[in-house]
């Protein structure tokens, strides 16, 4: 296995606060938490549930019927780890309530911090024995990219340089650029010297998605809506989630609504 290549890891569980253990640092990582599972189109090529047994699933059967849809919808293959928390050894009855929902390859489990760590390492390279290397995104396809007006809202986002810098980002959401540097998980320092850095592009454009909504709101209403309750996010404010780290799911909600998508 090439250890230099570390795989991203989405985390989530299915009720409460979603725990990020400490190995977590090794990956390039988010977190998402129940509701917010259903607002994903795709889910990435490793995902971690965490939970405190099988049993507690039993009374999150909607978590675990997104989930697997999202599973189906993502780039294949596609393997989630359900790692539970020290206890009673499990038993193979134990896993019923996951795997009626799950493809039996689609899913590993693990109990205990350490052993999860163990089991994503194992996912991860399934994965690349499955595809024969190690697994690359999928294509993006962004029709939305192609459209004049789309790309126009979002111009004043990129430097001379042609990236997208995280001070015109910052100041197009009204945040400040360490509020973005933390959400990019990078130093403020790092962003302010750099702020169309390579590194940051793959961060950045998760802004620019959101910041299409430009091309049929102006400046001021945008920030509105950016700040304003959403029924759609559970009645959470987009910049909420956005500063939590979970602006993918505000970037898929603003495309639905410029595609004219259900929400």
């Amino acid at each position: 296995m090439n250890t230099q290549i570390r795989p991203e890891i989405l985390f989530t569980a299915p009720a409460g606060r979603v725990p990020s253990p400490g190995w977590a640092r090794e990956y390039a990582h988010r977190v998402v938490d129940a509701p917010g599972i259903r607002h994903l189109k795709s889910l990435p090529w490793l995902t971690v549930v965490q939970a405190k047994a099988p049993a507690s699933f039993d009374r999150h059967a909607p978590f675990l019927s997104a989930l697997a849809k999202r599973t189906l919808s993502s780039p294949s293959p596609s393997k989630v780890v359900f790692l539970f928390a020290e206890g009673p050894r499990l038993r193979a009855d134990d896993f019923s309530a996951v795997l009626r929902w799950f493809p039996a390859s689609a899913v590993e489990f693990a109990q205990g911090a350490r052993n999860g760590a163990l089991a994503v390492e194992e996912a991860w390279a399934k994965l690349q024995k499955e595809i024969g290397g190690t697994p690359q995104s999928a294509p993006e396809r962004d029709p939305l990219g192609q459209i004049k007006g789309v790309i126009d809202a979002t111009s004043d986002l990129r430097a001379e340089s042609g990236r997208l810098s995280a001070v015109l980002v910052a100041g197009a959401f009204g945040i400040p650029v360490a509020e973005v540097a933390r959400v990019l998980g990078q130093s403020r320092q790092a962003v302010s010297k750099t702020p169309d850095a390579e590194s940051s592009q793959k961060g950045l454009r998760l802004f620019e998605r959101i910041a299409r909504l430009r091309a049929v709101l102006a400046a001021k209403d945008f920030a509105a809506w950016l700040n304003m309750a959403r029924p759609e996010l559970d009645n959470r404010a987009p910049i909420d989630l956005v500063r939590e780290r979970k602006a993918a799911i505000v970037a898929d909600l603003a495309e639905d609504i410029l595609t004219g998508a259900p929400v």
